[in-house]
């Protein structure tokens, strides 16, 4: 067999430890690659979830394993280098196979699922073939046949605003989507599947969108109104004139009345679902660059179409609340609006044109996954030196 683990090198920078400027160079570590074994023919028994509680919320659950002395400390695979393409070749014609699997909790190593089969035989002919390349058979409760049939009979059963749509083998479970993790509907769902392999799917309540009215104001801010239009994404008003002709262009009658020496008026695009249509205005964040409007969607569905229709929301702002200019004005899930140049504080002052927001300054740090053959940028800071460790993965 010819796969490998990938090879890297492997950049450190430690305050304190490093080189911090010079023409000394870094030192350089050669690091041995470690010998491997394969892996003991050891009678699997899988560890099952054990969640506590009636019905378990779905990403608390632990995917099934093998038992822990079937899995060494290398080999170590750190992107996709394993061979899970081949492994899933091969298994796919071994009895009882459902489903193969990386294991990123021991160091990316293969789990192959089976149902209803000698798991020590199946261990055995694993390592016959993938000896010492890390790969473990581990029992599944279901076939993907036999989740589909009880995602069938759960969905059948289901109170008023729930969904079956999902099931996950690595759980061995049907997730039931339940819109917000709430004490109350977990035990309505218990009560309706009776013991059913189940768990729940939603949001925590207090990170909930629940139904309500649209406050007419907040601290700094004031409702003006929504609509369903464009005005180009991005409008700041400060003055009765500029106010009236806005007001005007969407054919709603008088508007409310502004005040323009205490308050400008912010005209701001969001784009929003054909299939979740409600959505409200929740608060107004001020901060010393930025002013932020957290416009959320009011949905009980599970998902929603990503297709955009514009709608305007008006808003009142306080002058006494906003930055010194420069500063960026927008929605919080999409903080990149537009950058205000004049000082809006100053009553009765009305802004020049926007200008685009600036190119937020990159992140330093390594991406989550370097893999080989996709090169991969990363911003670093030397400014506590660098030391060439050695290699990764031999």
């Amino acid at each position: 067999m010819g796969w490998k683990a990938a090879a890297g090198l492997l950049l450190l920078a430690a305050c304190g430890g490093g080189p911090t400027g010079g023409s000394e160079p870094a030192p350089v570590v050669t690091m041995e690659p470690p010998a491997v074994t394969g892996a003991p023919s050891l009678p699997p028994t899988s560890v099952a979830p054990t969640p506590e509680g009636l019905i378990p919320v779905c990403d608390d659950i632990a995917w099934f394993t093998g038992p822990e002395e079937l899995y060494l400390d290398h080999p170590v695979y750190v992107g996709n280098e394993m061979p899970i393409n081949e492994v899933i070749s091969y298994a796919s014609t071994m009895e009882g196979f459902v489903e193969a699997w990386i294991d990123r909790v021991h160091n990316g190593w293969v789990n192959v699922g089976f149902t209803d089969v000698d798991l020590a035989a199946a261990q055995a002919e694993l390592d016959d073939v993938f000896g010492g390349l890390g790969v473990v058979a581990v029992d599944l409760p279901h076939s993907h046949a036999e989740l589909e049939e009880i995602r069938v009979r759960v969905q059948g059963v289901l109170p008023e605003g729930m969904d079956a749509s999902n099931t996950h083998l690595l759980h061995g479970r049907v997730e039931v989507w339940i819109s917000v993790l709430d004490p109350g509907r977990i035990r309505a769902l218990a009560e309706a599947v009776g013991d059913e392999p189940v768990c729940v799917v939603g949001v925590p309540p207090e990170e909930a969108v629940l139904p309500g009215p649209q406050a007419d104001a907040g601290d700094g801010w004031s409702y003006l109104g929504a609509f369903d239009d464009t005005v180009g994404a991005l409008s700041v008003i400060g003055d009765v004139a500029g106010y009236i002709d806005l007001w005007a262009s969407f054919d709603a009658g008088n508007p409310p009345p502004v005040n323009f020496e205490t308050s400008v008026v912010l005209a701001l695009e969001i784009g929003y679902s054909g299939s979740c249509r409600v959505t409200r205005l929740d608060g107004v964040e001020f901060s010393e660059s930025a002013v932020r409007l957290e416009i959320n969607t009011v949905t009980d569905d599970l998902m929603c179409t990503s297709d955009y229709n514009a709608r305007t929301y008006l808003v009142a702002l306080d002058r006494d609340r906003l930055p010194a200019p420069p500063f960026t004005i927008g929605s919080i899930d999409l903080p990149s609006g537009g950058q205000v140049i004049d000082d809006l504080r100053e009553p009765g002052s009305t802004p020049t044109e926007l200008e685009p927001a600036p190119t937020p300054e990159p992140v330093v740090g390594l991406p989550t996954i370097v893999e080989t053959g996709f090169p991969t940028t990363a911003l670093l800071d030397l400014s506590c030196g660098i030391e060439w460790v050695g290699e990764l993965n031999r």
